[in-house]
């Protein structure tokens, strides 16, 4: 709604004469790009955060069914991210120390 706010005074700015005018309609265009860049910084950290709440939940849903104690669990699941594997190398340098 924002980009199609932006475009339309966009149009009329162009298509304006006096100065003062055309001053006040690329004032709104500012502001409402200056809106539209906080609102997609916002919608990016919000799906930054989803992605890492899905990682962290589907960790826990995989540990849900593993007859250890709560305190191996959690320290499983505290395991960083990193590569396609779910709990990464850490969970094979565990198991390599434990072995």
């Amino acid at each position: 709604l924002t980009a199609r706010a932006c475009f339309r005074w966009a149009q009329k700015a162009l298509n304006t004469n006096p100065d003062s005018e055309l001053a006040q309609e690329l004032a709104n265009l500012e502001l409402a790009t200056a809106y539209l860049s906080a609102a997609m910084y916002d919608v990016l950290g919000t799906s930054a955060k989803t992605m890492a709440l899905n990682v962290a939940s589907r960790c826990t849903l995989w540990l849900k069914g593993w007859a250890a104690d709560a305190a191996s669990k959690s320290k499983l699941s505290k395991f960083p991210f990193r590569g396609p594997l779910l709990f990464g190398e850490d969970l094979d340098k565990l198991l390599a120390s434990m072995g």
